[in-house]
């Protein structure tokens, strides 16, 4: 798994820093399906303590007990947590109350300094597909003024005004931290945040296949009509459902054998569209709450 970490990535995690005291709150952007990987330690300093609400994107496509399991887990350490779905919206005007309420604060401080009031302003921040473009094109689509430059602001960042509500500051997106772990890396790879090139596709699907045998062993059958199961396929598992997938699929090079990077890329664009089911690649650690719902490990 390659490590990598482009010079724009300093870029952003300036321009974070520059921004920062213009805003009254962020959203941090996470993917419900690998909600703890998705995030990026370095944002705890960046943010200089500004109030900030985690939003699971994505929700839809994971499992919603999981979600659930992390919206509780990130109660109990303090942090507001709402599912969303960047495309329709769903979830987001709780969210924008959330920060309201966590803003008032910062506007009374305004207030005593006898200055304008103004609208709530919120930073928007993630890694690379966690649905940040799909959150603000939905709010650019119901703002009334898109794009406005501001005095601090470093030229060609974007500010999306929701009449009566709030401003939201567009800024690049943050990248993953080099250094991965192997878990971490595959699932990031498996959701599509790490680039085409930085890992191996065929590994992936077939880390991917292994995990699903083991947590959501039914969606397998469903969607493959594989008839192993997980007490039977043996630590190859993975290798054995992909080689059977490319079977079914046709997905054959000359001699009948199995084109593998074919092969893993349908196993990886059925999970990451849904049509294997809603699926979490990573469940919130087990607590108290946790082990009563039956959340941890696996499915």
């Amino acid at each position: 798994m390659a490590h990598w970490f482009p010079g724009h990535m300093a870029r952003a995690k300036r321009e974070v820093a520059e921004n920062i005291k213009l805003v009254d709150a962020v959203f941090e952007l996470v993917d419900a399906r690998v909600a703890e990987s998705s995030r990026n330690p370095d944002l705890e300093e960046l943010l200089e303590g500004r109030p900030r609400i985690l939003l699971l994107t994505k929700s839809d496509l994971a499992d919603p007990r999981h979600t659930e399991g992390w919206v509780e887990f990130w109660s109990r350490q303090g942090l507001l947590a709402v599912a969303v779905n960047a495309v329709t919206g769903e979830g987001l005007r709780r969210a924008v109350q959330l920060a309201k309420n966590l803003g008032e604060e910062r506007q009374k401080q305004r207030a005593q300094r006898l200055l304008r009031p103004r609208p709530l302003r919120i930073m928007v921040v993630g890694i690379p597909n966690v649905g940040k473009s799909s959150l603000i094109n939905y709010l650019a689509r119901r703002a009334r003024t898109r794009v406005a430059d501001r005095p601090g602001v470093t030229r060609g960042k974007q500010w999306i005004k929701l009449e009566g509500e709030a401003e939201f500051l567009d800024l690049p997106g943050l990248l993953p931290p080099r250094g991965l772990g192997a878990e971490q890396a595959h699932r990031l790879a498996a959701v599509g945040t790490l680039p085409e090139g930085t890992f191996d596709l065929v590994e992936t699907a077939l880390w991917l296949l292994a995990y699903l045998a083991q947590a959501y062993p039914e969606l397998l059958q469903e969607r493959y009509g594989l008839a192993e199961s997980a007490a039977t396929a043996g630590e190859n598992c993975g290798w054995n459902w992909l080689q059977t997938i490319g079977k079914k699929r046709g997905f054959l090079v000359a001699g009948g054998a199995v084109d593998e990077e074919k092969a893993a890329r349908a196993v990886l664009r059925d999970f990451r569209t849904g049509a294997l089911g809603r699926i979490s690649l990573e469940a919130p650690p087990v607590g108290e709450k946790g082990d009563e719902r039956g959340y941890g490990e696996g499915h």
